[in-house]
C-alpha cells in the first residue's frame, strides 16, 4: 500500500459474548520493514482486544504494509515572526517514520524548541538519501496590552484572589506595581507581573473592603521608554 492511501482504523468493530458485557480496546504498532530495493517501507499492526466480564480475552489484528519509495520529505513551515519571550516548537514532520533526523544545532530529536532569532534547519535521512528544510525565526518587541480588573475578591476561594495584569502577548520588562489608598498611602508593591496583589497590607493583614488606586510601569524593550498605566480597583469579600 502507498503512503498516501493508509486507511483509517475501522470504527464499527464489535464483539459478542455470553459472559456479560464486552469491552474493546485498540493498540497500534509501527515497525520498519526491510524489503530489498524498497526505501522506507514500514508495517502498521492494529490490534483490537475484546475482554468480557469473566476476564476472558480475544483479539483481532489488521496488518498493513506500507511502501514509501524515494527520498524522505520534511517541511518546517513558513518563516515566522514571534514576540520576545515566546517559544516556538519545530517538528520534523515528514512521510518516512524510519528516517533519522539531525537539526542545525546537532540535536537528533523529533522536535526543536526555539527561543532566539535565527535560521533553523533540519535534515532527514533514509535509505534512499536525505532531504532538508529550514525556517527563519524573527523576534520583535510586542506591546503586551495588559488589562486589569476593576474588582477582585481575595477571600481564598481560588477565584479572582489576586489583582494582576492579563497580558495578550509580549513581555512586561521593568514591571512595577504600586497600590495606594484613596489618601495616597502606599500599601503594596511588587515587581513580578505573575504574582499580583493578594489584598494584604504590606504582606500583613487584609485590606478593608473599598476602592484603591493602582499604578503600573513597564517597558516593551529593555532600553525603551516606560509605559505608565493607572486606575482604580475595588476589594470585595
Amino acid at each position: 500500500m502507498n503512503c498516501d492511501a493508509i486507511p483509517a482504523p475501522p470504527s464499527n468493530v464489535a464483539a459478542t459474548d455470553n459472559c456479560g458485557s464486552v469491552r474493546i480496546s485498540r493498540t497500534q504498532i509501527q515497525e520498519p520493514v526491510d524489503i530489498p530495493g524498497v526505501c522506507g517501507a514500514f508495517r502498521i499492526i492494529r490490534i483490537w482486544t475484546a475482554t468480557d466480564d469473566c476476564g476472558n480475552a480475544n483479539e483481532a489484528r489488521q496488518v498493513i504494509t506500507v511502501y514509501c519509495d524515494g527520498l524522505p520529505q520534511v517541511a518546517l513551515g513558513n518563516d515566522t515572526i514571534l514576540c520576545n519571550g515566546e517559544t516556538l516548537r519545530l517538528r520534523a514532520d515528514g512521510n518516512d517514520i524510519t528516517s533519522t533526523t539531525r537539526w542545525s544545532d546537532g540535536s537528533t530529536g523529533p522536535a526543536l524548541s526555539v527561543s532566539q532569532p535565527g535560521t533553523y534547519g533540519v535534515t532527514v535521512t533514509n535509505k534512499c538519501g536525505s532531504s532538508s528544510d529550514e525556517v527563519k525565526v524573527t523576534y520583535i518587541p510586542c506591546d503586551p496590552k495588559p488589562t486589569f480588573a476593576n474588582a477582585f475578591s481575595p477571600n481564598g476561594d481560588g477565584n479572582h484572589d489576586r489583582f494582576r495584569p492579563v497580558v495578550y502577548r509580549g513581555l512586561m520588562l521593568g514591571y512595577q506595581l504600586r497600590i495606594y489608598t484613596r489618601w495616597g498611602q502606599l500599601i503594596y508593591a511588587d515587581e513580578d507581573p505573575k504574582k499580583g496583589w493578594d489584598g494584604s497590607l504590606h504582606g500583613g493583614p487584609q485590606a478593608n473592603i473599598g476602592t484603591y488606586i493602582w499604578w503600573v510601569s513597564y517597558r516593551k524593550e529593555a532600553d525603551g521608554p516606560p509605559i505608565i498605566l493607572s486606575g482604580i480597583v475595588n476589594v470585595l469579600r
